[in-house]
């Protein structure tokens, strides 16, 4: 009988740690008679395809989806230390798990990686430029990596997600950065990007879209329309994106310019 609500969910989570486990056989098998118990007439599992590693590397616990840390405030008031941090956390953790997974799938000749990014990295995202700046550089890695991957088996895809459901949104810039006035994440995404969507909802859709072999995942599908409608007509975006920092501005008292050291 199909899985209830906890059964699906749980299928979802575990196709999505799936994905891109370089081949093992006993390991594919298991994880067929897995799918089988929990959704019965599903789509195969993505067990051969993404950016999970091989039993018994170390790495196994780093399957987990992460979306980096948030880095937000007036650029005149962040030091150079929140600049490295968003760099070294949501750039270079990307970096460093291409290097370890794509070598992997080059061997075994298939494979899907896909990065997370945000639909930040595809229009202007004021108040949280070093973020936004870091996803650009995300989707910017994964779209010329799929073009060199593509003859070797390997796909790639770069995962833009809008507003979504998580403790990010209640987060501020990191407690050991040097403080810097910001916005509050959840009113101001909200404020932005509409209500955000539940991560259970983003699995979905990315399942869907990585079957599809996407380049790009945009999801939901209002932060689909905003991309399009940016690409179509980039100055109607900035008209909005300009009122929307006026409205920041005043709200949040980032008017008040207080300029940090860059030495910092």
């Amino acid at each position: 009988m199909p899985p209830g609500p906890d059964g699906a969910a749980q299928f979802r989570v575990q196709r999505l740690n799936g994905i891109g486990r370089v081949d093992d056989p006993a390991n594919l098998a298991r994880e067929r008679e897995e799918r089988d118990d929990l959704a019965p007439g599903a789509p195969p599992a993505l067990a051969d395809g993404g950016i999970a590693l091989a039993p018994g590397t170390g790495l196994e616990s780093r399957q987990r989806p992460f979306g980096g840390i948030g880095i937000g405030g007036a650029v005149e008031n962040l030091s150079l230390s929140h600049w490295d941090r968003a760099i070294d956390v949501n750039l270079r953790g990307v970096v460093h798990g291409v290097a370890v997974a794509y070598p992997l799938m080059l061997t075994q000749g298939h494979g899907h990686i896909v990065n997370t990014a945000s639909v930040a990295g595809l229009i202007p995202s004021p108040f949280i430029t070093p973020y936004s700046m870091t996803k650009h550089a995300v989707v910017g890695l994964s779209l010329s990596l799929r073009g060199e991957a593509a003859a070797h088996g390997v796909r790639v895809s770069a995962l833009c997600p809008g507003a979504v459901e998580t403790p990010m949104l209640d987060r501020g810039n990191p407690e050991d950065l040097p403080e810097a006035r910001t916005v509050d994440g959840r009113e101001y995404v909200t404020k932005v990007a509409g209500a955000p969507y539940s991560a259970d909802t983003l699995a979905s859709d990315v399942l869907r879209a990585v079957e599809r072999n996407r380049p790009v995942i945009v999801a939901p599908r209002r932060a689909r329309v905003a991309w399009r409608v940016y690409r179509a007509a980039p100055w109607l975006v900035e008209q909005v994106t300009l009122r929307n920092v006026a409205w920041a501005r005043e709200k949040y008292g980032l008017s008040r310019v207080a300029v940090v050291g860059t030495n910092t």
